[in-house]
């Protein structure tokens, strides 16, 4: 009887860690991103962005289709550098005129 008893709270056991084991998989595999390879400029590769020396930052090539808007880009991003947030890499994602 008590090997019976025993070898059923063993299986008991086991169903449980293994059970415990799956969803602490799930819950990983869940908060896993995707899509997230960046380039050696720090430049998310995977949505569009590759890195633009004359800008000096990541950016869509044709989300910044006008010369007046590259321009904007660069200004802006010069700015920021000269305030000292330097130690990020710069992604523009819109220029508007506000």
């Amino acid at each position: 009887m008590k090997r019976t008893t025993l070898f059923i709270g063993l299986i008991v056991i086991v169903v449980v860690v293994f059970t415990v084991s799956k969803i602490i998989d799930r819950h990983a595999q869940k908060n896993e991103k995707i899509g997230g390879q960046r380039d050696e400029y720090g430049c998310l590769v995977s949505a569009g962005y590759s890195y633009d020396e004359s800008i000096g930052a990541c950016t869509r090539s044709w989300e910044l289709g006008s010369e007046d808007k590259k321009r904007a880009a660069k200004i802006a991003v010069e700015a920021a550098a000269e305030d000292g947030v330097n130690d990020v890499a710069y992604t523009v994602v819109d220029v508007s005129k506000k």
